[in-house]
């Protein structure tokens, strides 16, 4: 009995081991991190001379969606704009020549020299680029409004914060800025770099993606969930890596594939056609091209002819609102604004319809970016693409990306959208904190578990009688096997 209590202890030791790897281990990293993002202005140069503008010429301000990101060690902390149209992580370099001048809320120039590499401990040049360790990786890419940004790559650690506690943690290939070419026409900006979210195939460095360098590290499950918000100002918005956020959503997630041909950012889908205020006015896919949900662009920019069907809609149906109609080059769709600290009443609404059945709808209140004031000017957050941007055909950017809840699976290839949660202008919804939240493509169910563990323990038990048993009794005609020479016998008291 003894011996057999003995072989059975052997045999169950390792059979616990596999069992734990197998069975407890795809379930450790079940967990949701959610990042505050925030909607913040960014100043630009206004579009058209003074002598056109229908108003007092003022700055162009758009907004996106930021969030904080320490970088290197000791950390560094970096507002950087969340960006699903591009995969790289794009930080200033101290000495960067025609990098804009990060400014505050309300303008004022705001003091942060960008990523100083002499002062993190942890930073370093990967060595990819050369047979010493002093070799750098030069790298240079091209913006749609043609012009360009340079610099080297640096290779060192990035976090996000949640109550002051790092949730999430990463190596990451930097894009230090040295150089801008002509000096970029964002002349300020209130936040200092881009984390691109988008996948290695939109890699403009040639190393990996910054996302999927954080699914390496910390192992959470390949779909993050975005709320860029709507209220600028105000930490109204959310990042959640690992699944998604249900206290900034409401009813069900409406599922669409990701379109893979002809769209090298991944994140793209198949727009089947579009309504104004009721009236489908575009129906057909090969007018749209690819579309690209892009929250790196503040405006969604449509081709040409789409553009010119919306105009004429509106100045069809809806010339009694302010700068529908007017002279050529005085109008919402010459880049004049309407004043006033409400959008006025009447216009319509936007209805996105994509492949499987998902709609859309975008708002007045969405599609109308907000100029600073006094007083405040709206202007019309649609417009024509520049043939030189080229594909994809249509980018829906910030002002249809905040009328919606957007997740994006990329482990099953689908994108997802929900109605969002809006609180009352100027609210913020509860503090973003780390909690485990079960995912819409791996649901984690106490019946699903109770299965798992059933037919586990089941496995386990009839497996631990097999090995127990070939091991306590020999095989018929062959004599037990003694101790080697020189070693005594563990003696067993009688049964």
């Amino acid at each position: 009995g003894v011996y057999f209590f003995s072989v059975l202890s052997r045999a169950v030791s390792p059979m616990l081991w596999c069992w734990c790897l197998l069975v407890l281990c795809p379930w450790v990293r079940s967990d949701v991190v959610h990042i505050p993002v925030s909607k913040e202005w960014a100043l630009t140069d206004g579009r058209q001379p003074a002598s056109q503008m229908a108003v007092s010429p003022v700055d162009r301000v758009t907004a996106l969606a930021y969030a904080t990101i320490h970088v290197g060690t000791p950390p560094q902390p970096f507002t950087m704009q969340i960006d699903t149209g591009s995969a790289d992580f794009l930080l200033p370099g101290r000495e960067c020549t025609g990098c804009p001048e990060p400014v505050d809320h309300a303008g004022q120039p705001r003091v942060h020299g960008g990523f100083e590499v002499a002062a993190s401990k942890t930073a370093r040049y990967p060595m990819v680029c050369g047979r010493h360790s002093d070799a750098v990786c030069a790298f240079r890419m091209r913006y749609g409004d043609g012009s360009t940004t340079s610099g080297v790559v640096v290779e060192d650690w990035m976090s996000m914060l949640v109550d002051n506690k790092p949730v999430v943690s990463s190596r990451v290939y930097i894009d230090m800025q040295l150089a801008t070419v002509p000096q970029s026409r964002w002349r300020h900006r209130n936040y200092d770099g881009i984390f691109g979210m988008g996948p290695d195939s939109a890699v403009g460095n040639n190393f990996t993606a910054p996302f999927s360098l954080v699914l390496q590290h910390q192992h959470f499950a390949n779909i993050f969930a975005l709320d860029v918000g709507l209220d600028i100002g105000h930490a109204g918005g959310v990042l959640s890596i690992g699944g998604t956020d249900r206290r900034h959503y409401k009813g069900e997630i409406k599922w669409t594939p990701m379109m893979k041909r002809d769209c090298i950012w991944e994140y793209c889908v198949a727009a089947l056609s579009l309504d104004l205020g009721g009236a489908t006015i575009v129906k057909s896919l090969t007018e749209f091209g690819v579309t690209l949900i892009d929250s790196g662009t503040t405006q969604s920019l449509l081709p040409p002819g789409i553009m010119r069907k919306i105009q004429a809609h509106f100045q069809a149906h809806y010339c009694h609102l302010p700068l529908v109609c007017g002279p050529p080059g005085k109008t919402l769709f010459d880049d004049h604004c309407i004043e006033g600290d409400e959008l006025p009443r009447g216009f319509p609404t936007f209805t996105w319809r994509f492949d499987n059945g998902v709609n859309v709808v975008v708002t007045p209140e969405v599609y109308f970016e907000r100029w600073r004031g006094p007083p405040l000017r709206w202007c019309l957050g649609i417009a024509a693409r520049e043939p030189e941007l080229g594909n994809p055909n249509t980018t829906l950017g910030d002002t249809f990306m905040a009328a919606a809840y957007v997740v994006f699976d990329r482990h099953n290839s689908r994108m997802g959208f929900a109605d969002p949660v809006r609180p009352a202008r100027g609210a913020v919804l509860p503090g973003a904190t780390q909690r485990a939240v079960p995912l819409p493509t791996q649901p984690r169910t106490r019946a699903h578990l109770g299965m798992v563990l059933g037919y586990s323990g089941a496995m386990l038990v009839v497996l631990t009688l097999m090995l127990s048993y070939r091991q306590a009794v020999a095989p018929a005609g062959e004599a037990p096997q003694g101790p080697p020479a020189g070693e005594v016998a563990p003696q067993y008291g009688a049964l």
